[in-house]
Parts: structure tokens; sequence; C-alpha cells
């Protein structure tokens, strides 16, 4: 059986192999012979790979009954549900569990991997049950058991049968069940793309500015030679991809707008190229670039304020993925990523990409003007408002209104929570001061 060159048994036989080379070579120098490898039985008796894992399964079962006898003595615990397809076309299941310890204090454990060979939310719960009666927890589950995280494909929200409605009559009670915050953030903002077509054309347009360097190493390599021209550091232009997009999104951002100035000029050196020696559609390519990017086009104004948003969106899913996070800390952090939204409804970002641009057109304006009043500039009239009575594009103010309400609309939307009364009352029992509060906190839940 072939070993995997990352694997521990090979970077233990190459550790033994270099070894005994360095000690022929200082030995008997440098001009040595090339030691043949040929260990004995006993040093090659755990670099076998079947034992390697069979070793590894052991660790685990010693590690995983530990993790049990920790739920066991918890005060209750959560699990989240999520799954990825691999590469041999197997739906895994990967569970994890949050507990409150006997010390009230929040721990993460990862339960395991599962799959099942049925479908669905049947399916979903059989992962879960299956998992759990591994570990010996099947029972306690019903006694401990009080909440579920998972994403909201209609196989787990389903109103009639979803997994939610299934662990349910299961558990033979209620549990808080949740919507992955990631996964509605992501869904917040998918809707802002489907709702403006000028969201769509930027995100399209700024993909294929990744898809023209990331398709040809000539070009990114001529690009990389412009930056350290220009003494600036050269970004790599990321892959992208649909699932988690608001994460993968922010860094393609973050690549075309810092590399942008030497894009510009590597575009320009490729439209200036002599006809015979440059490729025609190529060129063609770069001349629409080139228009779509205008150091003061639509595009770049767009792409600082999508930058804003995503920054704000960003910000808001990784307070929703840290480890000892509750339902009150991501209320908290969705009401300041609205309040922010509503601050950018008004004014740029305090900090942000669009007040950076503001302040660089305002510096070349103010530059230019000067240059006028000393004759040094072109007497041409250049047209520096849009005319609107033929134009069918709108106006970027108007645009960029409508993208921060919507956003803050969808966000509002996207995150608005069946349970929320719950949250209201966790909230407000956890805000109580003196006695009195705690028991007006309470007293809802008790006569329940």
């Amino acid at each position: 059986m072939t070993l995997s060159a990352n694997s521990w048994p090979s970077r233990s036989l190459s550790k033994i192999h270099s070894d005994a080379q360095i000690s022929t070579y200082r030995e008997h120098g440098l001009d040595s012979d090339f030691v043949s490898f040929n260990p004995s039985g006993a040093v090659l008796h755990y670099k076998d790979p079947n034992i390697y894992r069979e070793m590894l399964d052991i660790i685990a079962e010693i590690v995983m009954e530990s993790v049990s006898e920790e739920l066991k003595k918890s005060i209750c615990f959560s699990i989240q549900i999520n799954g990825s397809v691999d590469k041999y076309s197997v739906d895994n299941k990967f569970i994890t569990a949050r507990y409150l310890d006997e010390t009230n204090a929040i721990k993460n454990v990862f339960l395991g991997e599962s799959h099942s060979s049925k479908r669905g939310a049947e399916g979903l719960l059989d992962c879960i049950l299956s998992t759990l009666k591994n570990l010996g927890l099947k029972d306690m589950a019903k006694e401990k058991l009080t909440g579920l995280t998972t994403d909201g494909e209609s196989a787990n929200t389903g109103k009639k049968s979803g997994l939610w409605v299934r662990l349910r009559e299961y558990l033979k009670r209620d549990i808080l069940c949740i919507w992955c915050v990631t996964h509605r953030c992501d869904l917040a903002f998918s809707d802002i793309e489907s709702m403006l077509t000028e969201v769509k054309h930027w995100k399209i347009n700024l993909k294929s500015v990744a898809t023209f360097y990331r398709g040809s190493a000539i070009r990114t390599d001529e690009l990389k030679a412009i930056s350290e021209k220009e003494k600036v550091k050269f970004y790599r232009f990321p892959q992208y991809f649909e699932v988690r997009f608001v994460e993968h999104l922010i860094l393609l951002c973050e690549s075309v707008w810092k590399n942008m100035p030497s894009i510009r000029k590597h575009w320009n050196n490729i439209v200036t190229a002599d006809t015979d020696t440059s490729n025609r559609k190529e060129k063609a390519m770069v001349t629409g670039f080139l228009k779509v990017w205008q150091e003061d086009g639509d595009q770049i104004f767009y792409t600082a304020l999508m930058m804003d948003l995503l920054r704000l969106f960003e910000r808001f899913q990784k307070d929703g993925q840290k480890s000892m996070v509750t339902l009150c800390d991501i209320e908290t952090s969705k009401n300041i990523a609205i309040s922010s939204l509503e601050l950018m409804e008004t004014d740029y970002y305090p900090g942000g990409k669009e007040e950076e641009l503001n302040k660089f057109l305002d510096d070349k304006i103010s530059y230019n003007s000067d240059e006028i009043n000393n004759g040094n500039f072109s007497s041409k009239n250049h047209r520096k408002v849009r005319n609107v009575y033929v134009s069918t594009k709108r106006c970027v103010t108007s645009v960029r209104t409508e993208i921060v309400k919507s956003a803050k609309e969808f966000l509002s939307n996207r995150l608005a929570d069946d349970q929320s009364s719950i949250i209201q009352r966790f909230t407000t029992f956890l805000s109580a001061r003196s006695p009195q509060d705690t028991i007006k906190a309470i007293r809802c839940d008790i006569e329940e």
C-alpha cells in the first residue's frame, strides 16, 4: 500500500533515513556513497498504514469516551449538524455539541461524522441518533438535549416533516431550534443581488477581472512585474466559491481593489501594444475593462460601497461563529449591524472604502483645479454630470440608497426568529438587577 507523503508513517520513515544518511556523511565525509535504506522489522512495526489507522481509531475511542462522560455530567447540551458531499459523492453529516458543564462553563466538542442511506429529514435524524447511540447518549439526550442548529434547507426547517419537527417528536418535548446565523446572512446578501440588477452586474464585472488573470499565468506575471516596478504589494486573486460567498467575495474585492492601479497600467500596456504582436480578442476585452473600471466610474463606487457592506456582514458572521456566543449576543450583534446600515443611509461608513475613495477623488479634483489655473491643463471641457434625460442608467446615489436600505431590510427579515420572544425573555432575565425584576422576567415561563 502506497504511503501518503503527508502521513505520519511517511514522515517518520523519512526522518529515520535522513538521520542515517547524515550520520554517514559525518563519519566518512560528504563524498561518501548514498546509503540504502533497509530498516529492520521492529522499526517498521508501527509504520504500517493499517496499524497506524488502528492506532488512530483507538486514540479516537479513548477521547470520545471522555467526551461521552463529560456530556453525561453536563447540565444540558445542544447539537449542530451540517453536511458536505466529498469527492466520492458521499453526503457526510458532521455533528458538534455545545454543553454547559458542572461549573456552568460553556464548552464545544466534535461528536463525529455520520451518513445515512435514508433521504431527507429522515436521514438527518438517523445520523443524529446513530451518533448519539455510538456515544451512549441516546437515552440521556431525551433529558438534556435543549437545542438544535441547522441551515435553512427544507429538510431541516420543514413545518410538517422537517428535522426540527422529527427531533421534537422523538424527544416528546419542545427544544430551541435555530437557523444558522451565517447561512441566513448569506441569504440576505443573495436577496440584494437578486433584487438589484446593478449589484448583479457589479459582481459579474468583479469576477471577470479575477478570471482574466487567474486564467493566464503570463498576465499574472506581467501584473506582478508592474506592481514590483511601482513598489506596491501584489495581491493574488483568490478562487471564488458560491458557498459562504460573503467570506470569499470580500477577499476577491480586496485583491481587485488593491491591485487596481497596477491593473489599469497593465490594461493600457495591452491596448497600446503593436497590433501585430498583440491578441485582438484580448485587446478588445481589455478595452471593455477600461471603460467599466474607470477611476471615477460607477463600478469603482459600487465596489467601495459593497466592500463596506460586506465588512459589516463578515463581522456579524464572525460574531455568530464565536465559541462562547449566546443567543443574546447574536441579537446584540444583529442590532449593531442594522445600526451601522442606518448610519450608511445618510453618510459614508466611518473609515470605510467609500470614505477613502471620496477623499481620493476630492484630492484629485483639487489637484486638477490647480493645474487648470496654472495653464497646464487642456482647455477641452469634459462633461461632469450625467445626462439624466437620455441615459438608461440610474444615478449612482439613488442606487446606493436602495442597496443600503435593501441590505437593512433583508438582514432584519432573514434574521427574524420565530422564537424571538424566548430571546427577549433571556435578555430581560439576564438584565435583571433586583429580585422584583427577576421574578417579573421569569413569571411567564413559570405560568406556562
